[in-house]
């Protein structure tokens, strides 16, 4: 059995306006959407954070692919959708070598959101911190 990560409080300074893809489908699309997305971006080696968000549309689950914007107002420029992860605190659990273990990220967001101080009307968060360490995260109920 995987041991995870303990759970740990995790504070956003300011809301991240994000550029989006959505998924064509939950759990299948997902890298196309990053693909399509990176390449309406034309990314020429500028560094963006890499952020996966997950919620509920329409009563069922979706997923959008998600990049920061290299300047502000960078997605109305170029007509491409947004979202917004607000400030505040969220709790997280780092999976580590998350390319490896792609299975766990689902079991990590049923670990945090059986809190009941999880705020189960904001997404659940993907921060890729970098190529090995995934942040996963869920904004809390708490005084911000």
């Amino acid at each position: 059995m995987h041991i995870m990560n303990p759970i740990e409080s995790y504070e956003i300074e300011e809301d991240i306006t994000l550029i989006v893809e959505k998924a064509q489908n939950f759990g299948k699309g997902i890298g196309e959407a990053f693909v399509r997305l990176a390449e309406k971006l034309e990314n020429k080696g500028e560094s963006r954070d890499c952020y996966g968000l997950v919620m509920k549309e329409e009563n069922r689950m979706t997923y959008y692919a998600a990049f920061t914007e290299l300047f502000i107002g960078e997605a109305k420029e170029k007509k491409l959708s947004t979202r917004v992860i607000e400030q505040g605190a969220y709790f997280s659990i780092l999976i580590n070598d998350w390319n490896q273990n792609l299975m766990h990220i689902g079991p990590t967001f049923d670990q945090l959101l059986r809190s009941e101080l999880t705020d189960t009307a904001m997404p659940c968060i993907e921060f890729y911190r970098t190529e090995k360490e995934l942040l996963c995260m869920v904004k809390t109920k708490l005084n911000n």
